[in-house]
């Protein structure tokens, strides 16, 4: 009987395997904890993104004062005055090229969909865009995508954006904001 003292090398190659195991499974689950983090990250990223862009588009649109009848909305396209900062028409425009929503302003003259002039501002609100969607809602409750002939008869405006994801993850993320104008002379309000 052999009484020496160590490990045979079926003990250390059992031991080597389970330490193994054990730390592809550990590395796997931090993986996955740093996966879901950005995945958070990101999400914040484009609420933040989403948020700042539906602000602006609020401010604007809640004080405007007249509105293109002709403007398309469900080809992304807004085309309207505030007098309160100038005579002349701005327009927020969905560019599907680039896939950027931006509004457009002139001092010096109005701006429409594919013109501006050119002492022009033309700034990015969004990246990232996959789609945006703009109804205007009637007296009789109906929605349409040209705005009313009269702009005393438009109650409300919904704009749905969507974004896609920096991080490639197959995900859109869809905005939706309905906006009421102030400055239409609708007293009532939508029923």
């Amino acid at each position: 009987m052999n009484n020496s003292k160590g490990f045979t090398i079926i003990e250390i190659v059992v031991t080597l395997v389970l330490i193994g195991i054990l730390a592809a499974s550990v590395g796997f689950g931090i993986g996955a904890s740093v996966q879901g983090y950005m995945f958070n990250v990101e999400n914040v990223r484009i609420m933040q993104k989403a948020e700042n862009a539906i602000l602006r588009l609020t401010k604007e649109l809640n004080d405007m004062t007249d509105i293109d009848n002709g403007a398309n909305g469900s080809n992304g396209y807004i085309r309207y005055k505030l007098e309160v900062e100038s005579p002349y028409y701005k327009a927020i425009v969905y560019d599907s090229n680039n896939r950027e929503i931006r509004l457009r302003e002139n001092p010096a003259g109005d701006c429409s969909n594919s013109t501006c002039g050119t002492a022009a501002r033309n700034k990015i609100l969004l990246d990232k865009v996959s789609a945006f969607r703009v109804r205007y809602e009637y007296p009789a409750g109906t929605w349409n995508n040209f705005p009313p002939s009269d702009f005393s008869r438009l109650l409300r405006m919904d704009i749905t954006i969507t974004l896609v994801r920096y991080d490639a993850i197959d995900q859109l993320n869809t905005f939706n904001i309905i906006i009421s104008p102030r400055s239409n002379g609708m007293v009532t309000g939508p029923t």
